[in-house]
């Protein structure tokens, strides 16, 4: 049933509701418009009634709760409880209710064996992140020493001055170590494996293969000549009517 004032509230008009009375899918009472009622044809032919859907609902209910009882049977857990499991999740003696012994450990319960898994993974702790250089870091006594032990004639002021600039301008995680000391250290072994030149210092030439060799044959032919007469020396870096004038005196 539904009267004027409902079918104005869902957005219906009094006109279609005559065409539906016309049409003999409702019926309508004589009361005035403002107060007529309508009636659905056919209506318990398609619509379950209160007593159906009552009725439905307590079957559905009733064989919900034979499967639960039938499951908990099978299992041998009347309630769906564990027999071998107090209510504050502790384990009962293994001779329990009826003889059964449930395989699941309580909530409370670890095996051994995941107590010996669980171990490692505690103490592998994850590598500890590295620091940024601070600003006003200074190599440790105990580095400064090993280091001067060693090379004894390095600048270790000059050395730690560019190293706090080179590694104060590193950007991201490559300028995080874990032991400054030890990245000082390696940074003064590095800068006495290979010295660098002095600003002031000009580069030396190098020489010539060809000329190492030419004054080599020189040299050579010098020492020949203390001990040897000169129509005999060989004729070294000399043109050739020079060299047959030398053999004539």
């Amino acid at each position: 049933m539904i009267n004027d004032r409902q079918i104005r509230a869902i957005g219906g008009t009094r006109k279609q509701a005559a065409k539906l009375v016309t049409a003999g899918l409702w019926t309508a009472d004589d009361a005035p418009l403002s107060t007529r009622r309508y009636f659905f044809n056919d209506w318990s032919e398609y619509q379950p009634s209160r007593a159906e859907v009552t009725s439905r609902r307590r079957d559905d209910a009733e064989r919900k709760r034979a499967a639960r009882a039938s499951s908990a049977a099978k299992q041998g857990k009347p309630g769906n409880v564990q027999p071998d499991v107090q209510a504050d999740g502790a384990r009962t003696p293994a001779d329990v209710s009826e003889g059964v012994r449930s395989t699941r450990p309580g909530p409370a319960y670890t095996r051994p064996d995941q107590e010996q898994e669980s171990a490692p993974r505690e103490r592998a702790a994850s590598p500890a992140k590295g620091n940024r250089l601070p600003e006003d870091w200074e190599p440790s006594g105990a580095a400064v020493s090993k280091m001067r032990a060693e090379f004894p004639r390095t600048d270790f002021w000059q050395e730690t001055a560019k190293f706090r600039d080179y590694w104060a301008g590193v950007p991201g995680a490559k300028g995080q170590k874990l032991d400054w000391d030890a990245t000082w250290r390696n940074w003064i072994r590095r800068a006495n494996e290979s010295p660098t030149r002095p600003a002031n210092q000009a580069a030396m030439p190098r020489k010539s293969t060809t000329d190492q060799r030419v004054n080599e044959v020189i040299e050579i032919g010098r020492g020949l000549a203390e001990v040897t007469p000169l129509y005999q020396r060989p004729v070294v870096g000399l043109r050739a009517h020079d060299a047959q004038k030398a053999i004539n005196q």
